[in-house]
């Protein structure tokens, strides 16, 4: 199954308005929409949220040196990485917005939903979608 129809596949979820595929340079690799100009959106939203979330990182001390209260940021060997993130969700007047990372292919799912009451579906179809999508875009 190709990347477009996976993405199709949870545009099919109800409430998933759009879903799009988006490097971590801000690069779109692929997306769906009834409407293209929410992938553009999309795009916008994503690279905002990465800018802002590895901001946020770097403020915050490894789990295994956040006891230390001697632990500077600036002394972090390469071995004491922060843990990969998890989903998150930001919630627009237009409606939530989902962002999935995908590590092995250093980008992101951004999933568009019509209400906080998709959420759950969304996540859901994600779960099994996800590694799915990871493995494609590896082999692309």
């Amino acid at each position: 199954m190709t990347v477009e129809e996976q993405l199709e596949k949870l545009l099919a979820v109800k409430g998933v308005t759009a879903a799009a595929i988006v490097s971590s340079g801000g690069e779109l690799v692929a997306g769906r929409a009834a409407d293209p100009a929410v992938i553009d959106r999309l795009v916008m939203l994503q690279t905002a949220a990465l800018a802002a979330g590895k901001a946020l990182g770097e403020l915050i001390p490894p789990a295994k040196r956040a006891a230390d209260e001697d632990a500077d940021l600036a002394d972090l060997s390469p071995q004491e990485e922060r843990p990969s993130g998890g989903q998150l969700m930001a919630i627009y007047p237009e409606g939530p917005v989902l962002f999935v990372p995908l590590p092995a292919v250093d980008g992101m799912c951004v999933v568009a939903l019509s209400s906080p009451q998709d959420v759950g579906r969304a996540r859901f179809a994600l779960r099994g979608l996800v590694p799915t999508l990871a493995e494609t875009l590896t082999k692309e």
